[in-house]
């Protein structure tokens, strides 16, 4: 960052605010570096441990499964708690799970760590977005906040793919999970200094808040906009993002045998993922910063390059089309899960709303595992680039019936 861009920064944002940005970020950031390091590990976990790729997705699945459920929990909970709180119980718990990862080799044992970490990492990013909802009531903070926590997407997944596919390629798959959970433990404790300071969350499990804003209330707010029916497409929206996300690694890995060049060109992924998010968010300022509009617009563009996918056979142009769609899906990603949930702020449901989007995509997500698995698994490439152009179609066709019932 140059030394204007930290002064305009500091401009925007107060002391206070820069303290629970940074601490978000980071805190984020730790937990992909315990996330997509499943990923990254597959291809060796299949090989050492003799898994078929079904099998294999199905340690995907059940991360989903329970990251689903539990944000449908912390997403309330966040509402009316302190959400620092969960998120240093939810870095220190994934933290412990990578160690007992990295450390295990029974199948059904990984099975179990997998649900585990999906229990807390679904700690995490509801509290975060009320976290920086709290501190930024501003127009502009709020949009420099939510493009800050963006970046922070594309620095995890990079750092993730980075690592642990260095690690894997070098050390074996385990290293991949035990060395950024010892690497997590200690920088808890920063995250632990940049948040314990705020004070904004103060009063949020109070009595009479919980008594004026009840469930019901919450959920009725969100039927009369749509809401629902966009959470319809966040399943499809998350079969796509996880399916390129899961199964990315070894699909360059089966064009090219494996080897240093097949991992080289799986970082240039991430790396174009940062295009994706400038320019999902250039689009949605100024496009009428109309964020259910935006997802409709960009999203068929994942459907186009999967079909290019589909009769594509070299390395470069398979990487560059992945990385494309990666663009898209992380571009509009942080409008599903941030931008749209804090237009709830009003009615003190950000956390419930950020919850159950993140859960309909983390259901999505848990059927890229195992159906992403058994089409690439049993039919090849050709059959999930298939049905992943299914899936985008029709995330796009339930994110325009929402935006009808919204305008209606």
């Amino acid at each position: 960052m140059s030394a204007d861009q930290a002064g305009s920064a500091r401009r925007v944002f107060s002391a206070s605010q820069l303290r629970v940005i940074g601490g978000c970020a980071l805190a984020y950031t730790l937990a992909y570096l315990n996330r997509l390091n499943l990923s990254a590990a597959l291809r060796g976990m299949m090989e050492a441990l003799g898994l078929s790729a079904a099998s294999a997705g199905m340690l995907q699945t059940c991360f989903a499964i329970a990251y689903a459920a539990g944000q449908l929990i912390n997403g309330m909970l966040s509402d009316r708690s302190r959400p620092s709180r969960m998120i240093l119980l939810g870095l220190t718990g994934t933290a412990l799970c990578n160690i007992a990862l990295g450390l295990s080799r029974a199948y059904p044992l990984l099975l179990g760590l997998c649900l585990l970490n999906g229990v807390f990492q679904s700690m995490l990013w509801t509290p975060i977005v009320r976290l920086v909802a709290l501190s930024c009531q501003e127009e502009q903070p709020r949009k420099r906040a939510n493009l800050l926590l963006s970046v922070t997407l594309v620095l995890g997944h990079f750092a993730a793919w980075a690592v642990s596919g260095a690690l894997t390629l070098r050390g074996g798959w385990w290293l991949s999970f035990l060395v950024p959970g010892l690497a997590t433990l200690p920088m808890i404790l920063v995250v632990f200094r940049l948040l314990r300071r705020f004070q904004g969350e103060a009063g949020l499990a109070s009595p009479e808040r919980a008594a004026r804003d009840p469930l019901r209330r919450s959920l009725s707010v969100l039927a009369g906009t749509g809401f629902f029916l966009m959470l319809v497409g966040c399943v499809f929206y998350g079969f796509t993002r996880d399916s390129m996300i899961t199964w990315a690694p070894d699909l360059l890995n089966s064009l090219n045998g494996g080897g240093l060049s097949s991992y080289l060109f799986s970082l240039v992924i991430p790396l174009v993922n940062l295009t994706g998010i400038l320019f999902g968010f250039y689009v949605r300022y100024h496009g009428g910063k109309d964020s259910r509009g935006t997802l409709i617009r960009l999203l068929p563009l994942v459907a186009c390059f999967c079909a290019l996918l589909l009769i594509t056979k070299s390395l470069p142009l398979t990487a560059l089309w992945l990385g494309l769609s990666c663009a898209v899906l992380y571009g509009l990603t942080p409008i599903l899960t941030t931008l749209i949930p804090m237009e709830y702020n009003r009615y003190h449901c950000v956390g419930l709303a950020a919850g159950l989007v993140d859960s309909s995509i983390y259901v999505g997500s848990a059927l890229s595992g195992v159906a992403g698995g058994f089409l690439y698994g049993q039919f090849g490439a050709q059959a999930l680039y298939g049905a992943l152009i299914a899936a985008t179609l029709c995330a796009v066709a339930m994110f325009g019936r929402s935006l009808s019932n919204a305008d209606a």
